[in-house]
């Protein structure tokens, strides 16, 4: 019998690990490689190395956090948020940018386990 999507998606939410890389060495291949296939899935070329000095960049300045999803091992997918200001509301803000899951990764909760984290991290800021 096959499991069910329910089941599949349990288990997988049960095996994930959801970390912060605010200030994680920003050349790690995991989060680099994700980057790059996201700017592809967008219609980007590739360039690893563009993408591992992007990030670096960002993670210098303090201008970004991630979120990255791991399954065992492996890094399957992340989401970025980037400080803004509201006049409004006349204080700090955090901007969704990016959200990617590899496409062997998805239909398993992983971005909805992205939207969790960066929710209740914006929250607690």
């Amino acid at each position: 019998m096959q499991p069910q999507p329910e089941d599949q998606a349990r288990s997988y939410r049960s095996r994930a690990e959801i970390g912060s890389r605010t200030n994680a060495d920003p050349a790690r291949p995991a989060l680099a490689a994700l980057l790059d296939l996201y700017r592809r899935f967008q219609g980007q070329p590739r360039d690893l190395q563009a993408a591992r000095t992007f990030l670096r960049a960002r993670f210098e300045r303090g201008e970004s956090i991630v979120f990255l999803a791991r399954d065992a091992a492996r890094a399957v997918g992340f989401a970025q948020l980037y400080p803004s200001f509201s006049s409004v509301a006349l204080k700090r803000v955090l901007i969704l940018n990016d959200l990617f899951v590899d496409p062997a990764a998805r239909r398993r909760q992983v971005a909805s386990e992205l939207l969790r984290a960066a929710e209740a991290h914006a929250w607690a800021d």
